[in-house]
């Protein structure tokens, strides 16, 4: 295992927390989305997605686009982020995915680009709905909304200890690179990821069972509770007629 590969793994951990952290500044924001009860954002973002599966002409799509970047312009979020994190990722990997079939299927040019406004839609409307609503407030929605308990205490401890998780891969790997000199073998590379990959389990089976029996020992029974309550007002309703208009439109140019 080679210092090149050990410093690249810590490089893509690295990434993985600066993009939490990424989206835990955007909800902090002041904007119009953050306002919202998360319920609100929760069930018209869907509706949007679901609206778009159906779609089969671009035009309703590029009106859904344009109505996610204005909300998103509002909301005071980064639109270069966006475009460099969302927008030309989904852009590359739907076009990537198309693009055989321009070469073999005469006229998929329309179809290819159905499918990549389609991504981009839901992206847009699925990270808009991530940055700007903290965590807990998402899972308090999605509880409200009806999804077990039990899935949103399993999305919500995945999420909470994932980074505990990330430091512990990241302190391992600086462990292995102080110890490495030179390079190794394909199959000593091999057996050292091997191992370092069942030491992790270990621990991460270790440490789960740690904090569920603490969390028990605390009166913990599969509800997280939240300090502020949820509230529709006046900034809800405002925000459900304009997501209403936005798919009312939609659905006039799809008919």
């Amino acid at each position: 295992m080679s210092r090149d590969h050990l410093a690249r793994s810590a490089a893509a951990i690295v990434r993985v927390a600066q993009s939490a952290l990424f989206a835990e500044e955007q909800a902090m924001r002041r904007g119009v989305l953050q306002k919202l009860d998360p319920r609100t954002k929760i069930a018209t973002h869907l509706i949007l997605i679901a609206l778009a599966s159906f779609v089969r002409d671009w035009r309703p799509l590029a009106l859904m686009l344009g109505f996610g970047i204005v909300v998103a312009f509002v909301s005071r979020l980064d639109l270069g982020e966006l475009a460099f994190r969302v927008w030309l990722p989904v852009f590359v990997v739907a076009a990537s995915i198309m693009l055989p079939s321009l070469f073999f299927v005469r006229g998929a040019e329309r179809a290819a680009w159905l499918v990549i406004l389609r991504a981009e839609v839901s992206a847009t409307f699925a990270v808009l709905l991530v940055l700007t609503t903290p965590w807990t407030r998402l899972l308090a929605g999605m509880r409200a909304l009806g999804v077990p308990a039990v899935v949103v205490a399993v999305i919500g401890m995945t999420y909470r200890y994932l980074f505990v998780l990330l430091a512990t891969a990241q302190e391992m790997l600086e462990a292995r690179a102080s110890r490495t000199v030179g390079t190794l073998g394909w199959r000593r590379r091999a057996q050292m990821i091997g191992g370092a990959a069942g030491v992790l389990l270990g621990k991460t089976m270790a440490l789960s069972n740690e904090i569920y029996s603490a969390m028990e020992a605390r009166g913990f029974r599969g509800e997280f509770p939240l300090l502020d309550r949820l509230r529709f007002g006046r900034v809800d309703a405002a925000a459900v007629v304009a997501y209403l208009c936005c798919a009312a439109a939609t659905a006039l140019l799809i008919w």
